[in-house]
């Protein structure tokens, strides 16, 4: 948590004391109502275990904008002076607009900022801020709360008001003024940051990342200097020490897994009691019949209809939905065609286009660990040529062109300490919206693709490893990453397999070799259709 406040701009250092009842003479009222009161917001967040850090610029402080900027660019929460300078907006406008291009910048990242103010009329200054932003190219930010917030995908900008100084019993109402007062400033932050996650993923994520860092201090004491000379030990015995990089990072990422299911909070967050609090079932609901439905324990009772005349069915009624979502589908008491099955899951969206999104970008997510038009920013260190890795080539001839994407199978071990021109098997992906295996997003349009998984269409391409590194390693161009074949085509990166995914697709094409030879019985093959 960074706050970045006002020190002399109205002739008045930061204060540690209480602040004053009733202005003064040596305390107007205008001056005291824009002082920041540091004990009782230290207190506050103190209270919820929450740090908290200040940053009091000079009037002449030259480098305040990026200052702030260094230190509000790693916190979850900044909060901001309206006013850093008597009467001047201009350098917190400045600090929030390259804080959100900075963001944007990384990737995107969740943003929480509060504009604590002693100014009324926040409603219009939250608009000035809007104008002033998109004049900047900053468009993707919607005004809310009655005028006092501004939202995005990722970000959420507050405004709130310092409490009065004196009379406040005068203080303005409606969406102008919003004073919260000193000691209630942290739950007012924490407040504005729950709008942020919006669902139940979002707030697993954030539950999971509030355990890691509880568990900071544990993971420290797990991986403690007395296993240096073991690390060091297993990197010099081995032929590819980078093995026992990789080794390390996912010993590292399996204590994180612990930290978050140790404390339940998989269960608590995505559980069948915490999962229903997202449903939204559609309206009206739908009735699919069923294809087979053997229930002698009423498991389903409330789900399925299953009169003595008619048809077996499923009405998809909230209450219907629920109670999938917290008993599932055993297809043991409860059978549905394909067809039926991809019916129902279209009933948790407002429509099947709503639908067709968020189900191909869940299956991406779970598919795909990096990918070229991905939320998570791609750096050519972190890729090279191995199996799971797609690509893609385009061929221009004339006004026509060609595209191919191919998947590269390579087993991982054949795929390192690589010394000379190396060949790499592909199987090509092939467009098909029926049937598919695999949703990638193409020039940000999310694509199916069914796998070619026949040994006889493997294509071969050669390429040069990086000589230090030993791998087959991409370069950058126009903001993407493309490999160079020896034949000098350029493959660019699209995506890269969870490694899951990847071992699943090598065992489709695996299997396609155990195939009876010709001149087995077909007699026998016969007595087995599958």
């Amino acid at each position: 948590m960074a706050l970045v406040a006002k020190s002399s701009a109205y002739g008045a250092e930061p204060q540690v004391a209480d602040p004053p009842a009733e202005a003064s003479k040596d305390n107007p009222k205008d001056e005291a109502s824009h002082r920041l009161w540091i004990q009782p917001v230290t207190n506050g967040f103190a209270s919820r275990r929450i740090t908290c850090g200040f940053y009091f610029p000079a009037n002449d402080d030259q480098g305040v904008v990026d200052t702030a900027l260094n230190a509000a660019r790693h916190v979850d929460a900044a909060i901001v002076d309206w006013q850093l300078r008597p009467k001047d907006t201009g350098p917190a406008k400045e600090i929030i607009t390259k804080l959100v291009k900075d963001d944007e910048g990384a990737g995107g990242r969740l943003r929480l900022i509060i504009v604590y103010t002693g100014e009324r009329g926040i409603d219009g200054e939250c608009a000035k801020l809007l104008a002033h932003l998109q004049g900047e190219g900053v468009n993707d930010l919607a005004s809310h709360d009655e005028g006092r917030a501004l939202t995005g995908k990722r970000i959420r900008i507050a405004f709130a008001n310092k409490p009065r100084a004196v009379k406040p019993e005068e203080e303005l109402t409606g969406p102008g003024a919003r004073p919260i007062s000193w000691g209630k400033l942290p739950a007012f932050v924490l407040e504005q940051y729950s709008f942020l996650a919006q669902g139940i993923l979002q707030s697993f994520a954030l539950k999971a990342i509030g355990a890691v860092r509880e568990d900071t201090h544990h993971l420290l004491s797990v991986f403690d200097n007395t296993l240096d000379a073991a690390y060091l030990a297993q990197r010099a015995g081995i032929g590819s020490p980078g093995d026992a990089e990789d080794m390390m990072a996912g010993l590292f990422t399996s204590e994180l897994a612990c930290s978050i299911q140790d404390r339940g909070i998989t269960k608590e967050v995505l559980g069948p009691w915490g999962a229903i609090h997202a449903l939204k079932a559609r309206d009206p609901a739908a009735k699919l019949n069923v294809k087979k439905y053997s229930d002698p324990d009423g498991v389903y009772d409330g789900v399925v209809v299953a009169p003595q005349n008619g048809p077996t069915t499923i009405t998809t009624t909230a209450p219907a939905l629920r109670k999938l979502v917290q008993i599932g589908l055993d297809e043991s008491k409860l059978t549905l065609v394909t067809e039926r099955v991809m019916e129902l899951k279209r009933q948790f969206f407002a429509d099947d286009e709503q639908a067709k999104q968020s189900m191909s970008k869940f299956a991406r997510m779970a598919s795909l660990v990096r990918e070229a038009d991905g939320p998570r920013r791609l750096t050519k260190e972190a890729i090279h040529l191995t199996g799971g890795v797609v690509v893609r080539s385009r061929a221009h001839q004339g006004e026509n062109s060609t595209e191919t994407i191919l998947l590269c199978v390579q087993p991982g071990c054949d795929a390192v300490r690589l010394r000379d021109v190396t060949s790499f098997p592909f199987c090509k992906l092939v467009r098909d919206d029926k049937h598919f295996d695999l949703v990638l997003r193409i020039d940000g349009t999310d694509k199916t693709f069914k796998m070619n998984r026949l040994p006889r269409d493997l294509i071969m391409h050669s390429f040069i490893p990086n000589g230090s590194r030993q791998i087959v390693t991409p370069t950058s161009y126009k903001q993407r990453l493309r490999f160079k074949s020896v034949d000098k085509v350029f493959w660019e990166f699209v995506a890269e397999l969870r490694f899951p995914e990847s071992q699943h697709f090598t065992t489709l094409l695996v299997g396609k070799f155990n195939r009876v030879a010709l001149n087995g019985s077909e007699w026998l093959r016969l007595q087995n259709p599958s």
